[in-house]
């Protein structure tokens, strides 16, 4: 799907989505490296109810990379995916300000609470821009 959106769009249309998609990427990314940086953070702490948050890290990590490979290859599934990313990445967020809240000298959850926030809006972003160009 995201091939036939691609060919039969503009080529300004083109490019955009194509600057989206390479820009949600990174946030993926950026993403994806502070929750695997917050995973660590958690085990090394090692205090009860952490597992949670490290399974949650974990979760976000892993949809930003599969976001990623599926916007890479312009997978049909490319806009599921990062409306899943965006729902994961909420998530993570709210439980990384919570901790950031309760260890509030503790950067790593405020950084990767940022970078959640960033990538859902992101991905969800890229989501309405596939959405839109299908209705047009």
């Amino acid at each position: 799907m995201l091939g036939s959106i691609l060919s039969k769009s503009s080529s300004s249309q083109n490019d955009a989505l194509e600057m989206h998609i390479k820009s949600c990427t990174e946030d993926c990314f950026h993403c994806a490296r502070w929750c695997e940086l917050c995973v660590t953070e958690c085990i090394q702490m090692d205090m009860p109810g952490m597992s949670h948050m490290t399974a949650l890290c974990r979760d976000c990590a892993e949809s930003c990379f599969m976001a990623i490979k599926f916007m890479s290859r312009k997978s049909p599934f490319f806009f599921m995916t990062c409306h899943v990313c965006a729902e994961i990445c909420d998530a993570c967020a709210a439980a990384c300000e919570q901790h950031a809240a309760e260890h509030s000298d503790n950067e790593t959850f405020h950084n990767c609470a940022a970078a959640c926030r960033q990538c859902a809006e992101r991905c969800l972003e890229a989501d309405a821009l596939i959405k839109n160009a299908v209705e047009h």
